[in-house]
Protein backbone atom coordinates (compact mmCIF):
# COMPACT_ATOMS: atom_id res chain seq x y z
CA UNK A 1 0.00 0.00 0.00
CA UNK A 2 2.84 2.39 0.86
CA UNK A 3 4.36 1.83 -2.58
CA UNK A 4 1.11 2.77 -4.29
CA UNK A 5 0.81 5.96 -2.24
CA UNK A 6 4.46 6.84 -2.87
CA UNK A 7 4.19 6.14 -6.61
CA UNK A 8 0.96 8.16 -6.78
CA UNK A 9 2.62 11.10 -5.03
CA UNK A 10 5.62 10.92 -7.37
CA UNK A 11 3.31 10.78 -10.40
CA UNK A 12 1.33 13.83 -9.22
CA UNK A 13 4.55 15.79 -8.56
CA UNK A 14 5.74 14.90 -12.06
CA UNK A 15 2.50 16.17 -13.58
CA UNK A 16 2.71 19.43 -11.63
CA UNK A 17 6.32 19.96 -12.72
CA UNK A 18 5.40 19.33 -16.37
CA UNK A 19 2.47 21.75 -16.11
CA UNK A 20 4.76 24.46 -14.72
CA UNK A 21 7.39 23.84 -17.41
CA UNK A 22 5.03 24.52 -20.32
CA UNK A 23 2.22 26.94 -19.50
CA UNK A 24 -0.98 26.28 -21.42
CA UNK A 25 -1.47 29.92 -22.35
CA UNK A 26 0.33 32.65 -24.25
CA UNK A 27 -0.55 35.13 -21.47
CA UNK A 28 2.45 37.01 -20.12
CA UNK A 29 5.65 38.66 -21.32
CA UNK A 30 7.68 37.53 -24.32
CA UNK A 31 10.80 38.81 -26.11
CA UNK A 32 12.75 37.86 -29.19
CA UNK A 33 14.04 38.78 -32.62
CA UNK A 34 13.66 38.12 -36.31
CA UNK A 35 13.54 39.98 -39.60
CA UNK A 36 11.47 42.89 -40.86
CA UNK A 37 11.07 43.41 -44.63
CA UNK A 38 10.04 46.93 -45.68
CA UNK A 39 10.45 48.83 -48.97
CA UNK A 40 12.80 46.28 -50.46
CA UNK A 41 15.18 46.03 -47.50
CA UNK A 42 15.41 43.47 -44.72
CA UNK A 43 16.37 44.55 -41.20
CA UNK A 44 16.87 42.75 -37.93
CA UNK A 45 13.98 43.42 -35.51
CA UNK A 46 13.84 42.99 -31.71
CA UNK A 47 10.51 42.89 -29.88
CA UNK A 48 9.06 42.72 -26.40
CA UNK A 49 5.42 41.68 -26.25
CA UNK A 50 2.76 41.26 -23.58
CA UNK A 51 -0.32 39.08 -24.06
CA UNK A 52 -3.32 39.68 -21.80
CA UNK A 53 -6.27 37.28 -21.77
CA UNK A 54 -9.53 39.03 -22.76
CA UNK A 55 -11.84 36.00 -23.14
CA UNK A 56 -11.68 32.20 -23.17
CA UNK A 57 -9.77 32.11 -26.49
CA UNK A 58 -8.68 35.71 -27.12
CA UNK A 59 -5.74 37.85 -26.05
CA UNK A 60 -4.85 41.52 -26.35
CA UNK A 61 -1.27 42.08 -27.44
CA UNK A 62 0.91 45.14 -26.94
CA UNK A 63 4.51 45.22 -28.08
CA UNK A 64 7.48 47.47 -28.62
CA UNK A 65 9.74 46.56 -31.52
CA UNK A 66 12.90 48.19 -32.81
CA UNK A 67 15.24 47.99 -35.74
CA UNK A 68 18.58 49.76 -36.13
CA UNK A 69 16.76 52.90 -37.35
CA UNK A 70 13.20 52.82 -36.01
CA UNK A 71 10.89 51.94 -33.13
CA UNK A 72 7.36 50.56 -33.51
CA UNK A 73 4.62 50.36 -30.88
CA UNK A 74 2.18 47.66 -31.91
CA UNK A 75 -1.15 46.62 -30.42
CA UNK A 76 -3.90 44.22 -31.42
CA UNK A 77 -5.77 41.03 -30.66
CA UNK A 78 -5.28 37.35 -31.40
CA UNK A 79 -7.63 34.37 -31.07
CA UNK A 80 -6.79 30.72 -30.46
CA UNK A 81 -7.77 28.76 -33.58
CA UNK A 82 -6.63 25.40 -32.19
CA UNK A 83 -3.49 23.30 -32.29
CA UNK A 84 -1.27 26.01 -30.81
CA UNK A 85 -2.17 28.45 -33.58
CA UNK A 86 -3.45 32.00 -33.05
CA UNK A 87 -4.62 34.53 -35.64
CA UNK A 88 -5.53 38.18 -35.41
CA UNK A 89 -4.82 41.76 -36.37
CA UNK A 90 -2.31 44.33 -35.14
CA UNK A 91 -1.89 48.09 -35.61
CA UNK A 92 1.15 50.34 -35.61
CA UNK A 93 0.24 53.97 -36.19
CA UNK A 94 -2.21 53.85 -39.08
CA UNK A 95 -0.84 50.58 -40.53
CA UNK A 96 -2.94 47.47 -39.99
CA UNK A 97 -1.53 43.95 -40.33
CA UNK A 98 -2.45 40.31 -40.01
CA UNK A 99 -0.64 38.16 -37.45
CA UNK A 100 -0.30 34.40 -37.11
CA UNK A 101 1.32 32.84 -34.03
CA UNK A 102 2.45 29.26 -33.57
CA UNK A 103 2.77 28.56 -29.84
CA UNK A 104 4.91 25.77 -28.44
CA UNK A 105 5.08 26.27 -24.66
CA UNK A 106 8.21 28.35 -24.02
CA UNK A 107 8.57 29.68 -27.58
CA UNK A 108 6.35 31.05 -30.30
CA UNK A 109 6.85 31.76 -33.97
CA UNK A 110 5.27 35.03 -35.17
CA UNK A 111 4.44 36.10 -38.73
CA UNK A 112 3.04 39.56 -39.45
CA UNK A 113 2.09 40.92 -42.86
CA UNK A 114 0.66 44.22 -44.07
CA UNK A 115 0.53 46.19 -47.31
CA UNK A 116 3.77 47.93 -46.31
CA UNK A 117 5.90 45.00 -45.16
CA UNK A 118 6.24 41.79 -43.21
CA UNK A 119 8.04 40.38 -40.18
CA UNK A 120 8.99 36.92 -38.99
CA UNK A 121 10.36 36.30 -35.52
CA UNK A 122 10.72 33.87 -32.67
CA UNK A 123 9.73 34.93 -29.15
CA UNK A 124 10.54 33.29 -25.82
CA UNK A 125 8.95 33.75 -22.42
CA UNK A 126 10.59 36.39 -20.24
Amino acid sequence: MRRIVLLSAMFICGLLTAAEAAPASIAGSWAGSGTFAYRGSVDRVYCRARFTKTSAKSFAVSSACRTANSRYDISGNVTDTGGGRYRGTVMSGNVRGRVTLFYGGKHMSVNVSSQRGSAQMTLARN
